[in-house]
This record gives C-alpha cells, sequence and structure tokens, in this order.
C-alpha cells in the first residue's frame, strides 16, 4: 500500500508483482492516474500513455491501455460483488490466516 500514487511507486508496485506471480501480461488496462495517464479526452478518444509509463511497458513487454472513467466494464469489473459478499452467510465471520 501507498501513501500516494507517484509514478515511481505505479512501477515498483507493478514489478513486485511481475516478480511473485512469475509473468507479465500481454494487455494492462490502468485507471486513469495521472502518472500512467499523460492525456484522456473523453470526447475525441485521444489517449496519451505517460512517456516512462509507456517505455516502461515496452521494457517489460506489455502493452498499456487506459480504462474509460467511471465504466466499469472496461475493465471487467462489477461492483455488486460487495453486496453478495454483504448479504452471503460470511458477512460477520472471522477466520483464522
Amino acid at each position: 500500500m501507498f501513501r500516494n500514487q507517484r509514478l515511481r511507486h505505479w512501477l515498483q508496485a507493478l514489478e513486485e508483482g511481475f516478480r511473485v506471480w512469475a509473468g507479465v501480461p500481454e494487455q494492462m488496462v490502468v485507471d486513469n492516474a495521472k502518472a500512467l495517464v499523460a492525456h484522456h479526452n473523453l470526447r475525441t478518444g485521444e489517449l496519451m500513455i505517460n512517456p516512462v509509463f509507456a517505455a516502461y511497458a515496452r521494457h517489460w513487454g506489455f502493452t498499456a491501455k487506459a480504462c474509460w472513467p467511471n465504466r466499469l466494464q472496461t475493465k471487467n469489473k462489477d461492483r455488486r460483488g460487495v453486496g453478495d459478499v454483504k448479504r452471503s452467510g460470511f458477512a460477520g465471520q472471522c477466520f483464522d490466516p
């Protein structure tokens, strides 16, 4: 967990993830964090990834893309899962680590 979203923190976290999971994805869809996306014009669709992040992606061999803000479908997410957990039989239970 980081206290801020500086580019160096993003890159450190991604690199640690590549090492932990012993691989790099072919494509990475990121939020529109200012550290990663230099410009995203929603009206025209123009997207400019931060040049340092773009170089990092080339170095590691993945394609960086940015999702459309406030559109969970572009990240293949569904927030209904939180409500499902709250209503399940697991709600309020404690488990040993």
